[in-house]
């Protein structure tokens, strides 16, 4: 089959390879980025089949009705758009910055491609036409769903939002912006100048004003071609934030000569495009651990013996021995220091004296032996002539202790400053049955994960270090030039 290729395919097909080479190279370190070649129209034509094959039919939204105008709907998608911004907290405005830049830039491509027919109902345009919107509508869906919910991955607009782009730059013959980079402010205290790309198709034309970029009410130019914007910008142009993210918006102006006939119209059309950046404070985060450890306890009980020894009343001089040997109870030893042997009865006597005092016996350890594993003990009665009567009664009293390991939660440490500036660490705690730590970042939300393990989150990586006993918090700057 003969393919050919006019101005306007191969201008679609340049837009498709340098939409899939950013998707490709989102979030890869230096050395992983693949570089920017002219490509073949072979090459275009096969990124374009792969990468940007047509999506699978998008939901009709209820908004999205027969009579309702262009100018309408995307109104609509504006009002949507503000609505997310105003309600995303900390972690949507990190975790959805890109998704938050490609839902923009999808409402920003219809707004300028649309320009012309803001009065045309939704009908009057066709299917293919249609379905851009389509996916706006899904793509703003995708990402109420993610601000209002559980934060995760805005798949469905990172995969479709580049290619509808795509699609409107190709039929459109407006000038349209493709990618703004970066997505994240830095903090003022670690970056003087915010290098910002935009990347396009008819960014600029002969003999009309170069294009503009306004943040913060101030104006900058930069160094333009047609498919590259580059602007060096101040930080101090952006918000300076003590603490808490925001998401900033800017705009660029784009210029065309007037097709007007009047006179009095001016030279020059201007097209703007908004551009957004989720801002990052000066205060990263803080940390703080929680353990549950294993303390070792002491339980203590008493021992009695009951009933007592008792040798009876017994006749003559003896001695008359009633002995007994105890343990402790299982998994308990004795504590020696603690023996007490009791007399409960002591009697002696001789014709019609009942004296004590003719009892010479009494209670005793028997033969040595105490021990914290076995204590005996005996009762003796005995006295000093053959006429004489005597008896001896009593118990042993004393502690056991058994020695254990309890689980214990211990009360969170005080917060620890996370720098932008420096690594740190965090050692392992000794004789944790579980050990956490629990990120606060930028005051806005908070993530929690085992001590000993390796994760990154935002913009800080941890690495456990298990020969050390220690975890190192390592701030990402994912601001800087690439």
């Amino acid at each position: 089959m003969t393919v050919l290729l006019g101005q306007g395919t191969a201008l679609w097909f340049l837009v498709a390879y340098r939409l899939n080479l950013c998707t490709l190279n989102a979030g890869k370190r230096d050395d992983e980025i693949m570089p920017w070649h002219p490509p073949s129209v072979v090459a275009l034509a096969l990124v374009t089949i792969v990468g940007l094959s047509p999506c699978s039919a998008v939901a009709q939204s209820e908004f999205l009705q027969p009579k309702k105008s262009i100018e309408e709907i995307i109104s609509h998608f504006r009002a949507e758009m503000d609505a997310l911004v105003e309600k995303a907290g900390g972690e949507a405005r990190v975790t959805l910055a890109l998704a938050f830049q490609l839902c923009d830039g999808l409402i920003n491509s219809l707004s300028v491609a649309y320009g012309d027919a803001l009065g045309k109902t939704f009908d009057q345009i066709d299917q293919q036409q249609q379905k851009f919107f389509q996916q706006t509508d899904k793509s703003l869906e995708e990402l109420r769903k993610q601000v209002e919910g559980p934060v995760g991955e805005a798949l469905y607009i990172a995969k479709t939002a580049n290619a509808t782009i795509a699609d409107v730059a190709f039929w459109s013959q407006k000038p349209m912006i493709t990618r703004v980079w970066p997505q994240y402010i830095g903090p003022a205290n670690m970056q003087d100048t915010v290098e910002v790309v935009i990347n396009g198709v008819r960014l600029h034309a002969a003999d009309v004003p170069a294009p503009v970029l306004q943040i913060g009410g101030r104006a900058f130019g930069g160094v333009v071609t047609d498919v590259d914007l580059k602007f060096s910008v101040p930080r101090n142009a952006f918000e300076i934030l003590p603490q808490k993210t925001k998401l900033q918006s800017g705009t660029i102006s784009l210029f065309r000569k007037s097709g007007s006939w009047n006179p009095f119209a001016p030279a020059f059309d201007k097209v703007d495009f908004g551009v957004m950046f989720t801002v990052l404070p000066e205060k990263l985060a803080t940390f703080r651990t929680h353990a549950t450890v294993y303390e070792d306890r002491i339980e203590r009980r008493n021992k009695v013996t009951k009933p007592p020894v008792d040798t009876g009343l017994q006749p003559g001089w003896g001695p008359h021995r009633v002995p007994e040997c105890v343990k402790p109870d299982q998994d308990f030893k004795f504590d020696l220091d603690t023996i007490s042997l009791k007399v409960d009865a002591f009697e002696g006597r001789k014709h019609k004296n009942t004296s004590p005092s003719i009892n010479i016996g009494g209670m005793s350890i028997k033969d040595g032996i105490k021990l914290d594993s076995v204590i005996c003990f005996e009762a003796v009665a005995r006295t000093g002539c053959n006429e004489c009567w005597s008896r001896t009664s009593g118990h042993l009293e004393v502690s056991m202790t058994r020695k254990y390991r309890e689980q214990q939660d211990r009360k969170p440490t005080d917060p620890v400053e996370i720098l932008w500036s420096k690594q740190s660490s965090v050692s392992y705690i000794p004789n944790a049955v579980s050990q956490l730590i629990e990120i606060d970042f930028f005051g806005e939300y908070t993530k929690l994960m085992p001590l000993n393990s390796s994760e990154s989150f935002g913009f800080i990586k941890f690495e456990a270090n298990s020969a050390n006993r220690l975890m190192l918090i390592q701030p990402q700057h994912v601001w800087a030039p690439r």
